[in-house]
Parts: C-alpha cells; sequence; structure tokens
C-alpha cells in the first residue's frame, strides 16, 4: 500500500492537525486559498526595507544552491508543539502570566465601557427605562428597533466595544432582563397575529 500513514501530513512527518495536514502546511493553505499571502506581498513591495531585505535573501539562497548546500527549513519534529499541539497551547494557556493578564485586563475594560454606556444611556440613573430596577448585573443594552440580530450580522457581537467607540450612537436604551425578555415575547406575540390575520 502506497501513501503516508492517516496520522501523518502529506507533505512531511508531523501529526496531522486538520484536512490530512500538519498545523504548518493547513495554516499555509488557508493563507493561500484566502489570498492572505498576496495581499501581504503586495503591502510590503511598498516598503523598500523589506525588498532590500529580500533581495539579500534570495542572492544568498542562490549562492547556496550553487554550492549544493540544503536550504530547506529545518523544523524539530521532536518539540512538543509539533507532537501534540493541543496539549501544548492548554498548557501553555494555563502556564502564561501575559495570557492571564490579558484577559483580565479586556475584562476589566469591557466592564468599564459597560458601566459608562449604562450611565449614557440612562440620563444618570443606571436603572430599567420600563420598571426602574437600578440593579448594575441585571442591566442589558437594548435596541430600540429590534434589529439586534441584523446587526450582529454586519458587526459581530462585540456590542459594548462597538458602542463605545462609536461616541453613544442612538437606537440603544438600557432594560434590565426581565423587560428586555417581555419586550421580546411582545414582539413575537405581535409577528404571531400578523401572520395569523
Amino acid at each position: 500500500m502506497t501513501g503516508k500513514p492517516k496520522n501523518k501530513c502529506l507533505h512531511c512527518d508531523l501529526p496531522v492537525y486538520a484536512k490530512h495536514l500538519c498545523r504548518r502546511h493547513y495554516k499555509k493553505m488557508l493563507a493561500i486559498k484566502n489570498g492572505t499571502y498576496k495581499k501581504e506581498y503586495e503591502k510590503r513591495k511598498k516598503d523598500l526595507a523589506f525588498m532590500e531585505r529580500k533581495r539579500m535573501m534570495d542572492q544568498l539562497y542562490r549562492e547556496k544552491k550553487k554550492l549544493g548546500i540544503d536550504t530547506t527549513r529545518k523544523t524539530n519534529d521532536n518539540a512538543l508543539c509539533n507532537q501534540n499541539w493541543r496539549s501544548y497551547f492548554n498548557n501553555w494557556m494555563v502556564s502564561s502570566e501575559q495570557f492571564k493578564r490579558k484577559g483580565i485586563v479586556s475584562s476589566s475594560r469591557y466592564y468599564q465601557y459597560k458601566l459608562k454606556i449604562i450611565e449614557h444611556y440612562s440620563n444618570g440613573k443606571n436603572c430599567c427605562a420600563r420598571c426602574g430596577l437600578s440593579d448594575i448585573r441585571v442591566l442589558d443594552i437594548d435596541h430600540i428597533n429590534n434589529n439586534g440580530a441584523n446587526e450582529r450580522k454586519v458587526s459581530g457581537n462585540n456590542l459594548v466595544h462597538k458602542i463605545f467607540l462609536n461616541n453613544f450612537p442612538e437606537g440603544y436604551q438600557i432594560l434590565c432582563r426581565n423587560c428586555n425578555w417581555i419586550k421580546e415575547l411582545e414582539r413575537r406575540e405581535e409577528g404571531n397575529k400578523e401572520r395569523w390575520k
């Protein structure tokens, strides 16, 4: 039987990551498929320092080829990140202080932004626009025109950062989670009435 074993990459002897390829070859394949390589190269072609460095590296490569020196890129097949990338990444997440610090900073920034948004849309009262509940833990941002699904398709799920960075646009209000769900149920009831007329 010819060909490589199922648990090996098609291009090298590293373990399979996805689509019968190791992690490095899979990412390369994706970059070629999405046109990322071409776009990045078009940007870099305008950078004179990069082009000079590339010219020098190409010249060095040609000289090595003439001398018969092996120019293939060396990879350490025995490295943990190549043998079992999932356990390597999980261990890194657990042990990395940088990863923990980044998570703490981003979550604290998220809550700072959310408090400012609640204060802005509730005119400094920090309470629900319907029932007046003032417990910050249960206050949510609500789309007045019920266009949240369409907005998420366009700009993703990160509503808090989007509102803060766009300087508090109109079309939002602050509701507690109960009132937010009541509003959604009322909207669905209206839709059902229209459907069954």
